[in-house]
């Protein structure tokens, strides 16, 4: 994998779409930029950031789940299926 050093950046046109426009990103060493194809206004956010985002966002969803599950057996010994 190629490593971004310092002062490079790499801008990519993604296959995302917001309200009709493709969504730019450029890639730096430690930041992430956003725009909409052919607007001026950019959106930066630290890669770290992102990151521990991301790991929220699947924090929170196996906790959904796992709270699903418990509910659906609990509902189960309540009928006394289990």
């Amino acid at each position: 994998m190629t490593k971004l050093t310092t002062g490079k950046q790499v801008t990519r046109e993604t296959a995302a779409a917001h309200r009709g426009r493709p969504i730019m990103v450029t890639v730096g060493p430690e930041i992430l930029t956003f725009r909409l194809k052919g607007k001026r206004a950019r959106f930066t956010l630290s890669i770290v950031g992102a990151f521990e985002h991301a790991l929220k966002i699947e924090a929170y969803q196996q906790a959904k789940e796992r709270k699903a599950k418990r509910e659906e057996r609990r509902r189960l010994r309540r009928e006394g299926l289990v």
